[in-house]
Order: structure tokens, then C-alpha cells, then sequence
């Protein structure tokens, strides 16, 4: 039963009109406005008493639904049909298809943001019970996602706003020859979008393979395998190498100032054993994407980015877009160059590896405990966006890829900036 403790009335406008409508609402009411903000859980109908409309009697009051109610659920329970998709999909199809990262780390990979992802590959395997085989079929990738209202940019650290209906693309293999997916190891499928690209402006990304043929003994069977991955995510770093933090403060690299910091013989050049201040490019920047659960160093033979050059106080932000996990492998190598007057000798960084995450924008499900954490009821659906971005100097960046000179002395910091 409804009651006053956990519900209000709201006033809100109606479905396309400027006429106010009472609701039933679930949260604090907010003011007037065209965007028909209010929770519309329920109308109150024009069938009560205009007495009886008060907080006190939300339980014996006359509802109705109108548009901004049916609005209401759409939005709440389409989230979270999509979410229960992978369930449900071992339900209607005896098929089952598991999806995993390819060798090179990323299902897809963009360098133009215009263009979009024009490929996806993945590993396939075959786990139907039973040992049945997928012998000779068809096989299709559909790619589930949602758009951002006017193409704005997702990449904010608040959530964007996105249309209500997924985009679907179906694409199919870029090797028409290729027509079973095996039980014993996974293969490697690749897809062409090349006619329907994947825009980079989007959220709540899924991938399905599905298979349609064989299965065993049964013609005309279908299997299908879904796969949430990451949205979008970008590859961003800085070279900081153009400064030093000497003594808890910033410097330009190089600089009188900097030099004068560390020259112990005030001879005016800093010397091995007083400390490098001088700045520093980057040369032959390769960088290389593995799974989590297995992480490759990269090198200039095994690689997904090179960067020939990125100069100091350079960044390489925003120019490079994957799809991945949401936990993935980040390996690089890289020369170190040095300046004129830089007497240090200098070899390389790397090779590296660190975790990095796959970018998360969407809509989910949450658990029992994770919509009591947000003091609403369950079930509820959580929206996840990026707020986990990084400020550098006035540059916005998606993890924490930098290339910083040494402190000195050794182990001091300076604040982030």
C-alpha cells in the first residue's frame, strides 16, 4: 500500500499541454518546468475530492496513467530488461557462444573520431552442453547501443544525456568462408562495419554473435553469445617532461631557475649526481593492449598505437578511441631524447605494464544492496558514467598516462596542476 512516508504529491504539466496534473511521486518535488521534471509514479485522478487530495490520504486516493506515467516505467524498466538480456538469451536459445578479448587486446580501434570503429574482432568458443558442435552456419555480430541526444560528447564526467531506444548495427564477417565455431579453442572473428560504422559518441555498448545453422543434430538451430564491453574508451597521455618539480615546487625544465636548484658546483650546467632538469621528447612511442589476465610488454614488433614523436609538454589526447574490457593490459616502450645541453645519458621507458580501464556509460540494474546504498527502492537501475577523469594542466585526461621528469631530491612532490 502507498503512504504518506515514502511518497508525496507532486504537481507537474500534463502530456503535452500546460495544464497541471497532481502525481504521485517517490522523490522531493521539483519546481515547475516544461522538461516535466517530477517522478510520475502514479496520476491522481480527477475523481477524488479536491479535499481528499492531501499527503495523509495517498492511500485511499483514485490513480490513473497517463503518458508522463507510462514515460516513467519506460525509461526505468527498458534499462532493465536489456540488462537481464544475457539471462535471458540462455534461455531462448539452446546455443551458447562465450566471447573473449582477441590476442591484441581491444575488440576495435579507432585513430579517427569522425570515421568511427570500422571492425570489431573477437574470440569465439562454442560452450553449448552436451558437446554439441556448430558445424555449418551463418554468423552475424549485432551491435547494441544507445546515441547521445545531438551527438554531445560522453566523455564528461557527469552523465550525458542519450536517446531513449538502442541503435542496433548487424555486421558480418569480413571472411564469408568461415562457418562454424568450434568446442576445443576459441576463433577469431572478424567483422566489417566498414558499411555502418560505430559512432564514438555513444553508450550502453553490447556485442551478440550470432550463429545460425547446425547445432549437433538440429538444422536451422540458433546460438547466441552477448558480451557487455567497455564504451568507447580513450587513449590519452602527456609527456610532462617539459617541467621538474624541485624542492615541492614547478620549473620549467631547463630553465636558469631549475638548473640553479640542483648545481651543487654552480658551474651552471646540471650534472649527473645533482639531478636532471631538463626536458625531455619522446621518441618511437609503442604502445601495446593485452587482457587483464594476461599482460604482454609491448615492442616495436608488437604493438597497437607507435607515436613516432610526442615533444615535451606535448599531450596525445582524445586521437585514439578502444573497445575493451572493463580491465585491460597497458604496455609501452619508449626512447628517451635528450637536449643540446642535457650531459645526462638516457635509454628508455619500459618496458611498462599497468592496468587500465575500459571506459563504463550506461545504464544497469542494481542490486539489492547497491539501491539501499542510494536510498532508493529495489529495483532500481543505476546509471554508471566516467567521474573518474584526471585534470593536468588544463587538460582532461582518461587515466593516468604521463611521463613526468624525476623529482628532486628524491621522492618530493609538487601539487597537481
Amino acid at each position: 500500500m502507498l503512504d504518506g512516508t515514502n511518497y508525496r504529491i507532486c504537481e507537474d504539466y500534463a502530456p503535452d499541454s500546460n495544464d497541471i496534473v497532481r502525481y504521485i511521486s517517490r522523490k522531493q518535488c521539483p519546481p515547475l518546468s516544461q522538461e516535466r521534471l517530477a517522478d510520475h509514479f502514479a496520476a491522481i485522478s480527477l475523481l477524488n475530492e479536491e479535499y481528499s487530495i492531501t499527503n495523509a490520504n495517498i492511500p485511499f486516493l483514485r490513480l490513473e496513467l497517463d503518458d508522463n506515467v507510462h514515460n516513467t516505467y519506460a525509461k526505468e524498466l527498458v534499462p532493465m530488461a536489456v540488462g537481464y538480456s544475457a539471462a535471458l538469451l540462455n534461455n531462448f536459445f539452446r546455443g551458447r557462444i562465450e566471447i573473449t578479448l582477441p590476442p591484441k587486446g581491444v575488440y576495435a580501434q579507432t585513430e579517427n573520431r569522425e570515421q568511427g570503429f570500422t571492425r570489431v574482432t573477437l574470440l569465439a568458443k562454442n560452450t553449448t552442453p552436451d558437446e554439441e558442435e556448430m558445424t555449418n552456419g551463418s554468423i552475424e555480430l549485432v551491435v547494441r547501443y544507445k546515441k547521445t541526444l545531438n551527438n554531445q560528447d560522453p566523455f564528461q564526467p557527469y552523465p550525458v544525456p542519450t536517446e531513449d531506444s538502442f541503435s542496433y548495427i548487424v555486421a558480418p564477417l569480413l571472411d564469408p568462408n568461415i562457418n562454424s565455431i568450434p568446442r576445443s579453442q576459441p576463433i577469431e572473428l572478424v567483422f566489417d562495419l566498414s558499411q555502418n560504422p560505430l559512432p564514438v559518441n555513444i553508450t550502453d555498448l553490447s556485442f551478440q554473435v550470432v550463429y545460425k545453422g547446425v547445432l549437433g543434430q538440429e538444422e536451422g538451430a540458433v546460438a547466441v553469445g552477448f558480451k557487455d564491453v567497455s564504451e568507447p574508451t580513450p587513449i590519452d597521455i602527456y609527456n610532462d617532461m617539459d617541467r621538474v618539480c624541485l624542492n615541492g615546487s614547478w620549473y620549467a625544465a631547463g630553465s636558469p631557475e631549475a638548473i640553479a636548484q640542483v648545481d651543487l658546483d654552480h658551474d651552471g650546467i646540471a650534472e649527473p649526481g645533482e639531478g636532471d632538469v631538463y626536458p625531455h621528447d619522446l621518441k618511437d612511442l609503442y604502445i601495446r593492449f593485452s587482457s587483464a589476465a594476461s599482460p604482454q610488454n609491448a615492442s616495436s614488433t608488437e604493438y597497437n598505437l607507435h607515436i613516432p614523436l610526442l615533444v615535451a609538454g606535448d599531450y596525445f589526447i582524445r586521437r585514439v578511441f578502444v573497445l575493451s574490457d572493463y580491465e585491460f593490459s597497458y604496455g609501452f616502450i619508449s626512447q628517451v631524447l635528450k637536449r643540446d645541453v642535457d650531459p645526462f645519458t638516457h635509454a628508455s621507458y619500459g618496458p611498462t605494464i599497468y592496468p587500465y580501464k575500459g571506459l563504463k556509460n550506461q545504464t544497469e540494474p542494481g542490486t539489492p544492496e547497491r539501491c539501499a546504498a542510494l536510498n532508493v527502492p529495489y529495483p532500481c537501475n543505476i546509471r554508471y558514467y566516467p567521474d573518474e577523469f584526471n585534470l593536468l594542466r588544463g587538460q582532461q585526461l582518461w587515466e593516468w598516462v604521463v611521463f613526468p621528469n624525476l623529482s628532486y631530491p628524491p621522492g618530493s612532490s609538487c601539487p597537481l596542476e
